[in-house]
């Protein structure tokens, strides 16, 4: 999970995003890092599931159940339809963590479909005017590696080979470069669910530095589910995150 408020200096990269079980524990490190009592909108980004589309898309429901809408303004934005918004748990898996720092925030949840790095750009743009705010707070749902393991075990321990990987994501996105984490994502091909909603938060940042954002993102807890050692293993990545805005 990634955090971003503009008054305490901080943005919010989050790993809730699947059963709190697995993801709560590392979720709630980076809830630590970040104070929402005073916030009065509650940004919250997270990838489509369920649907295949490519824009970021905005919810049609003026509450929901542990907060109220903000309504986001912007032609480039498109609407959930109701069941994909009622279906989609990437956002709402946030809500009684945001509920537990301030109860009933306005909330701007944004499902963010499978986007260009140009699209990624643009929303940054377009997102970077709710940054600048400092009574804005930006949150962003997301898991790293998903594995199951369909190829003969070596050394080192597959699990070992998957925290690697996940490392090397991490590092990508600490850069504050979106073209790093693009580049890594082309080269390793790893399923980094949550890849778009971080993309346009990066986006947002390069705007907001000039595309020079430089030792922004700080990583504060790395899990994985279940370490992979045979092939009918399988295992999800949590990494929790804030980010120092300037």
């Amino acid at each position: 999970m990634l955090f971003l408020t503009k008054s305490r200096g901080l943005v919010g990269f989050q790993s809730q995003h699947a059963g709190y079980s697995y993801s709560g524990p590392p979720a709630a490190w980076a809830y630590k890092s970040l104070d929402v009592s005073k916030a009065k909108r509650v940004f919250i980004l997270g990838p489509s599931h369920h649907h295949y589309f490519e824009a970021c898309a905005v919810s049609l429901f003026t509450t929901y159940a542990t907060s109220h809408h903000f309504s986001l303004q912007g032609g480039a934005f498109t609407n959930m339809s109701l069941t994909i918004d009622q279906d989609e748990h990437s956002i709402k898996m946030h809500l009684p963590y945001v509920y537990k720092g301030q109860t009933f925030p306005k909330i701007v949840p944004i499902l963010v479909g499978s986007i260009s790095a140009r699209q990624k750009k643009e929303y940054g743009r377009l997102l970077r005017p709710y940054l600048d705010d400092p009574e804005n707070c930006f949150i962003v749902g997301h898991t790293l590696k998903q594995a199951n393991c369909p190829q003969p075990p070596a050394d080192p321990p597959i699990w070992s080979s998957i925290k690697r990987l996940d490392e090397l994501a991490i590092e990508s996105i600490k850069t504050g470069r979106h073209k790093d984490f693009t580049e890594y994502l082309q080269k390793t091909r790893n399923t980094v669910c949550g890849r778009h909603p971080i993309g346009v938060v990066m986006g947002a940042l390069e705007e907001e530095e000039g595309q020079e954002p430089k030792g922004k993102f700080i990583f504060v807890r790395y899990e994985q589910s279940s370490k992979c050692f045979t092939l009918r293993d399988s295992s999800v990545s949590y990494a929790s995150a804030f980010a120092v805005v300037a």
